[in-house]
């Protein structure tokens, strides 16, 4: 009987945490207290208003870094359509 382990939370640690549990043999239950998936990587709409509460960058997502295989183990970044800006921030 394989392992079973318990997640708390369906942010992008907790998906990961499954998705590489499962791929090594554990059965994995994720639990979590809102009703849509994926932490701080969603958004959501509150009358006329959408509140984008998504991480503004990720790191890894070019191929020369380590990080980008990590990501590509678990999703098909290929398939993504990926926005490059030329500035995160800026302060007036």
């Amino acid at each position: 009987m394989p392992k079973k382990v318990i997640i708390i939370g369906s942010g992008i640690s907790g998906l990961s945490a499954g998705s590489y549990l499962q791929m090594n043999g554990y059965k994995t239950e994720i639990f979590e207290l809102h009703d849509t998936p994926g932490g701080l990587c969603t958004a959501w709409k509150r009358k006329d208003y959408l509140f984008d509460g998504c991480i503004h960058s990720i790191g890894g997502l070019n191929p020369k870094f380590k990080l980008y295989h990590y990501w590509n183990e678990l999703i098909n970044i290929d398939q993504l359509k990926i926005f490059y800006h030329d500035a995160f921030g800026r302060y007036n």
